[in-house]
């Protein structure tokens, strides 16, 4: 009766792999995975309003960087990007209540538009009473197309 039980329970256990090929399948009617590379993440920038920047050139990306290593010793160091191949898109959150971190995901693509979807990861599952301005800046391929921030609703 222990090997029959045994035996049932690695059966049931094995079959979870198709569960993954159409997950798979479902992402890749999206943007691929290395559409958006993610170049940095943090709860301080001197952003108190939500804000959002697509950078193009390497002095555009020098003045955010200035403006958000103001209160850092030492400052964060400049990416790598070329700026013929590649642009980015930084998102503020602005101000937000609690720990966190700010993040965008790909929704959709327009004839004239990136639609990217804005959203707070929270750090805490506790209540507290810190104030974080979150920002995330990440990595596209060069497009003439408007990038539009959209608000997920959770």
């Amino acid at each position: 009766m222990k090997y029959y039980l045994i035996g049932f329970l690695f059966l049931m256990v094995s079959c979870n792999g198709q569960k993954t090929v159409s997950v798979t399948h479902a992402k890749s009617k999206l943007k691929p995975d290395n559409f958006m590379v993610l170049i940095l993440q943090d709860e301080h920038s001197d952003f108190s309003v939500a804000e959002t920047m697509v950078i193009t050139s390497q002095k555009g990306l020098r003045s955010f960087y200035s403006k958000i290593n103001k209160t850092r010793k030492p400052g964060l160091p400049l990416p790598e990007v070329d700026f013929a191949k590649e642009m980015l898109i930084i998102h503020c959150s602005g101000e937000q209540n609690g720990v966190g971190l700010a993040a965008l995901s790909f929704s959709e693509e327009t004839q004239s538009e990136i639609i990217l979807e804005s959203k707070f990861e929270s750090t805490t599952k506790v209540a507290v009473m810190i104030k974080t301005n979150p920002f995330c800046v990440y990595k596209i391929p060069v497009s003439d197309k408007a990038v539009v921030i959209s608000k997920k609703l959770e």
